[in-house]
């Protein structure tokens, strides 16, 4: 398979595993999570979206962008599950994590090619 088409695939990937956790009711949820906050759940996962989504586009603003409109698809899907809410907070630490797994990734790519030219 192609290298760029694999990275693509494993971002869409994984924002099935996210949208799955969505779907689970809120109840649901809160077993599964153990009270761990909230936003450091979303900020963590969407760092990790936005890494990959800057790994298959090899774009900065790119990897944010996508993560950010996939959060705020997730969150007004959430507004369908039983227990669930739509989050301007939750939105805004996906963002913010987003930004941060975008931003180490392309630190990381850097970092990388300077020392395979060195």
């Amino acid at each position: 398979m192609n290298r760029n088409i694999s990275k693509w695939v494993l971002a869409l990937l994984y924002c099935d595993l996210i949208l799955a956790f969505s779907s689970l009711p809120g109840a649901t949820l809160s077993v599964i999570t153990k009270n761990v906050l909230d936003k450091i759940l979303h900020f963590f996962a969407y760092s990790i979206l936005g890494w990959l989504f800057c790994q298959a586009s090899m774009k900065l603003l790119y990897g944010i962008a996508l993560a950010a409109l996939f959060g705020i698809i997730d969150e007004n899907y959430q507004r369908l599950i039983p227990g669930r809410q739509c989050d301007f907070y939750d939105w805004l630490a996906d963002c913010l994590g987003a930004t941060a797994g975008t931003i180490i990734t392309m630190g990381m790519l850097r970092l990388f090619k300077a020392t395979k030219e060195k």
